[in-house]
């Protein structure tokens, strides 16, 4: 059920993304996005690590990019699915993200939205799921995924690790921007 809750999540927000993606509760300011499913019915069982079956929990960076986007995808999937998404904000999940990875209980976290990991290395150890299937499939909108991501995001997220034969997706970028501005200010004198 939780391989499914991820494929059908991801497939929603790139339907209503078109930028890219890598779960959610702030360390800096409190925040907590999350809120009950419209489906009041739903029953929630235990995976085979304990966790809740019928919810989908997320950690993001928040770097600026801010977190509306986020809880109007999220209210969006569990009106449409009755499934309880968690999100967690926060600024500090560069130095949470490979603890959770590496938790023999397993991570608190089904999805980590961020930047600057070192998802290369947590690949080779085997501890990120292979995404292969998700850039295969289809969007709610009948659109193939692989095809609502930009090119040069798409060929950075796949990634032939130490125990792959072959190349595998392991993340979806969330953005796409630049890190800064260089420019030489004697252009721009009198």
């Amino acid at each position: 059920m939780k391989k499914n809750l991820k494929y059908i999540f991801g497939l929603s927000l790139v339907a209503l993304l078109s930028g890219c993606v890598i779960n959610v509760t702030s360390n800096t300011s409190d925040m907590n996005l999350s809120s009950e499913p419209t489906n009041s019915s739903i029953s929630s069982s235990l995976d085979e690590e304990g966790r809740e079956q019928d919810k989908l929990s997320i950690m993001f960076y928040t770097g600026g990019y801010g977190e509306e986007w986020l809880q109007e995808i999220t209210d969006a999937y569990m009106s449409a699915t009755g499934n309880y998404v968690e999100i967690v904000a926060d600024a500090t999940i560069s130095s949470k993200a490979e603890a959770q990875l590496q938790s023999k209980n397993g991570s608190e976290y089904d999805i980590f939205i961020s930047h600057d990991l070192n998802w290369q290395d947590y690949a080779d150890r085997g501890l990120l799921a292979n995404l292969d299937d998700v850039y295969s499939g289809t969007t709610v909108d009948g659109d193939k995924f692989k095809d609502r991501v930009i090119p040069a995001a798409e060929k950075i997220s796949k990634y032939q690790g130490v125990r792959d034969s072959e190349p595998h997706y392991y993340k979806v970028c969330q953005t796409q921007g630049a890190g800064g501005f260089v420019y030489n200010e004697d252009l721009f004198k009198a």
